[in-house]
């Protein structure tokens, strides 16, 4: 019995009640998958997973062309069971707690400061497990084992809060080349070389009077940052902390900042291209300032950062270097930085050697920093 109806075109949604009642009226009379899929306007791989799916198994069901058996298909049977794989999917997350070599793996991962996407990421690879980041999500957010673990997550905020608009007049820098001039292919982020620089500065509430701030450097195709801690923000002292910078790397061949004072000596960097974004339009060095969010996990905002030792803050810059990116297709900013020999004194041969330095494979030392870690989670080390 053949039937030839021309499917139309439509956006995808579930199969309803009367569709799977029509579904049943057809396979009894005979119909093909094929030609049940023409005569709904459905594609025929959705009308063969709904018969595998939702089809009642019996004793005289049979085989289809992969060996999976197909029972008799009653529409109230697979709406029934369409229902019930709804209405409990939403409970996925619950497989973290019954399973512990899953709930070990994503409770430590979460207090290296993985985030559920870098879980999601990183998971078949090393547990040969898939976890979900909706999974990770929902276990945070539901149970009560998880809760005391959204401290690890980058923001504990739940609702986006607006900002002021208070502008004010800015003098513009002396010769600078603005963004609208950087070459595209530093925008496609194709090579390295290529970084943005800003500074995180002290709280100016609480009578905390510290001018200390933190120098951000980061590689926009690796996601590689430097940190270094400095005494304000004057221009030479921002200028000393990029030059340390430099000495780490084989090459920086161009450098975008905003237009705060901190950079208006930038003809001393030595840098061939340097490019400035608009007055009040720091978004558009999005790297430094999407790593400058995750920094504020470390450094609370409106601290003293003064307060942080250099070696905390050198912890910090090894802790992120190593976490594994979703941008980067699983590597972590350091193997980008490795293979495109971007790093002085550091060879491949020796990527080892350098985890241990840095701790990255000491359990101890991982221990021990995330006391501190949650000592300035708590306020202790706050301005």
């Amino acid at each position: 019995m053949e039937t030839t109806i021309k499917k139309t075109q439509k956006a995808y949604s579930h199969l309803s009640q009367n569709e799977r009642d029509r579904i049943s009226i057809l396979r009894s009379q005979g119909y093909s998958i094929r030609n049940v899929a023409n005569v709904l306007g459905r594609d025929h791989g959705a009308i063969s997973r709904e018969l595998q799916k939702n089809s009642r198994i019996i004793k005289r069901g049979k085989r289809n062309g992969d060996g999976r058996i197909i029972g008799e298909y009653e529409a109230s049977v697979a709406q029934h069971k369409a229902h019930i794989r709804k209405k409990y999917a939403r409970f996925q997350w619950k497989k973290i707690n019954h399973d512990p070599i899953i709930l070990e793996y994503v409770t430590s991962r979460l207090e290296l400061s993985w985030s559920p996407a870098d879980i999601d990421l990183r998971s078949t690879k090393e547990l040969n497990k898939h976890i979900s980041k909706t999974a990770v999500y929902e276990w945070l957010r539901n149970d009560y084992r998880g809760k005391p673990y959204c401290q690890y997550l980058y923001s504990g905020r739940t609702k986006i809060k607006k900002r002021k608009k208070n502008k004010t007049k800015r003098e513009i820098i002396p010769n600078r080349v603005g963004i609208e001039n950087r070459p595209k292919y530093i925008e496609k982020r194709k090579k390295c070389g290529h970084f943005e620089a800003d500074l995180i500065v002290s709280g100016r509430k609480l009578g905390i009077s510290s001018k200390t701030a933190l120098s951000v450097m980061i590689e926009r195709k690796a996601r590689y940052i430097n940190l270094k801690k400095i005494a304000g923000a004057k221009a030479n002292l921002f200028n000393n902390s990029i030059k340390l910078a430099k000495e780490k790397l084989t090459k920086v061949d161009s450098l975008t900042l905003d237009n705060g004072k901190e950079n208006s000596r930038w003809q001393e960097l030595e840098i061939n291209q340097v490019y400035f974004c608009a007055p009040f339009h720091s978004w558009e060095k999005g790297s430094v300032e999407n790593m400058n969010l995750w920094l504020r996990k470390y450094f609370k905002k409106g601290s003293d950062l003064s307060k942080y030792s250099d070696e905390y803050i050198q912890y910090v810059e090894t802790l992120l270097n190593f976490k594994p990116r979703k941008s980067l297709e699983g590597l972590t900013p350091f193997e980008v930085m490795l293979n495109e020999n971007m790093l002085k004194d550091i060879k491949k041969e020796s990527l080892e050697t350098h985890y241990l330095e840095n701790g990255i494979l000491n359990s101890n030392y991982f221990k021990q920093q995330l006391t501190v870690l949650a000592k300035c989670a708590s306020g202790a080390l706050r301005g």
